[in-house]
């Protein structure tokens, strides 16, 4: 019985699958402050200079079709909305005449899937998955969203091959999760930042002769 066992443990050892002891590679961008976690047999491959700013990764170190990227711009045209009214706001501002302008370049898009309300990060925005050529006449399928968040507007594309796409839909959505921005608006409405429940009573005095005031 003991033999059987080392040698499963053996067995175990030898075939044990390799993401065990994967490593995840973080992208931190300092100028805008967003993060982006991705696997170790991703890579980056592209980081522009300037605005917007293009961060772009590969998977399986370039020899797969797969890739995805965040751009990033200023735009601060909707800081004076608040957080209730701006699903409406970016649902129509990153609509389909944005998207239009966006996938410009590429030829025989054609829009499969659309969501209005939802966007990139856990913000209000837009998602559209599309099929498209690109300037290389070769076809492909991407997810692409949109938000503006702060003064900065993010758009992500995560894109393969039409025939490969199906491979790798899941990991995309899996990146894309991972990223992170800067809180655009408080967590609390009232601007309650911490608990003040615990402080002492303070007083205020008033006019001479009449006394003070507790607030607590």
């Amino acid at each position: 019985m003991m033999r059987f066992f080392i040698v499963f443990l053996l067995v175990s050892f030898v075939f044990a699958p390799k993401w065990a002891h994967a490593t995840v590679n973080v992208y931190d961008n300092p100028e805008f402050g967003y993060s982006l976690n991705y696997p170790d047999d991703w890579m980056a491959q592209a980081e522009t200079a300037g605005l917007p700013h293009t961060y772009k990764i590969v998977a399986e170190e370039g020899r797969s079709s797969a890739y995805c990227q965040v751009t990033t711009s200023i735009d601060k045209r909707f800081q004076i909305y608040g957080p209730d009214i701006m699903p409406q706001v970016l649902s129509k501002e990153l609509g389909p005449d944005f998207w239009a302008t966006q996938l410009a370049n590429y030829n025989e898009v054609r829009f499969l899937e659309v969501y209005e309300t939802s966007g990139v990060a856990g913000a209000p925005g837009t998602r559209v998955l599309a099929d498209y050529i690109d300037n290389r006449s070769r076809p492909h399928r991407a997810w692409f969203g949109a938000t503006v968040l702060d003064g900065v507007q993010y758009v992500t594309q995560c894109a393969a091959f039409q025939e490969d796409f199906s491979v790798h839909e899941k990991m995309f959505h899996s990146i894309m999760a991972t990223l992170k921005t800067k809180s655009a608006f408080h967590p609390f409405i009232n601007g309650f930042y911490r608990d003040f429940t615990g402080d002492r009573p303070i007083l205020y005095p008033l006019a001479d002769g009449i006394g003070t005031i507790e607030f607590n």
